[in-house]
């Protein structure tokens, strides 16, 4: 859910400023392919590999556009390192996702490590959030 949430917040971001229309049709194709996926897991068969396929290549698009943005937009927009280091945070610790390890003192596997890890990212996403609200608020009273 969090790779098409972001996508789905990239794409407005990037796009949805100024063609809000093609933001919101892009939105509802998202809606739809996502229905598509879930009907297909659900009542024709249940392919974990596809799942997984399906699920690794958003989030490839997902980390690729977030990144160009934030490379774009490096210059100009002095608060753009909190979302590269988001992306680059979310990715690093989806590798404790994919990767199991035997747990440590038989108590914290690796996906107990990813729950925990996983805990301070939102609080920079937020901030990053916040000041790209404020900075598009700015621009919007110009």
């Amino acid at each position: 859910m969090l790779p098409h949430h972001l996508w789905h917040c990239s794409f407005s971001r990037t796009l949805g400023l100024t063609r809000p229309w093609t933001a919101s049709l892009f939105g509802a194709l998202l809606i739809v392919l996502f229905g598509c996926h879930v009907w297909y897991l659900t009542y024709v068969h249940f392919d974990y590999g596809y799942n997984m396929a399906a699920n690794i290549l958003i989030g490839l698009i997902n980390i690729l556009w977030w990144l160009c943005w934030c490379l774009w937009n490096r210059a100009r927009l002095p608060y753009v390192w909190k979302c590269m280091i988001v992306v680059g945070l979310l990715n690093g610790l989806a590798l404790l996702e994919l990767l199991d390890f035997p747990p440590w003192l038989w108590v914290f596997d690796a996906h107990a490590v990813w729950h925990f890890s996983t805990i301070p990212v939102p609080f920079l996403f937020y901030s990053f959030l916040i000041d790209d609200s404020l900075h598009l608020l700015d621009v919007k009273r110009e």
